[in-house]
């Protein structure tokens, strides 16, 4: 299983359109994702100061669009999705949230991608 952050936002869009379409790939190319290992890192670095947000969790993901690659200044490779992602992929949805202490849990209870939110 592989990992994406996004706003509630941009996950009502994605449902809604089938489609999801992040500004990174516009910006960058790649939609950014994280093994289950990364997740939480990623949350703290890049999502410190926003809340909302939600963690999709990806499966059958194209490996033609696929490349695990490291960024300058890391020494662990992340993967990379090189195309709009299909909804058809998110398998479960959940929130992501701080605990007590300010630091991103990993969630514990998930939604099926088109469960009532």
């Amino acid at each position: 299983m592989l990992y994406h952050i996004c706003s509630f936002a941009e996950l009502i869009t994605a449902r809604e359109n089938g489609l999801y379409h992040p500004p990174s790939l516009n910006r960058e190319g790649f939609i950014h994702l994280s093994t289950e290992k990364q997740v939480l890192a990623t949350a703290q670095k890049w999502f410190a100061e926003q809340d909302g947000l939600w963690l999709l969790q990806l499966d059958g993901l194209p490996i033609d669009a696929l490349i695990f690659e490291t960024p300058e200044g890391y020494t662990e490779a992340f993967p990379h999705f090189y195309a709009p992602l299909s909804w058809t992929l998110v398998q479960h949805i959940a929130p992501i949230a701080r605990n007590k202490k300010g630091v991103f849990e990993f969630p514990t209870t998930w939604l099926k991608r088109d469960s009532a939110i």
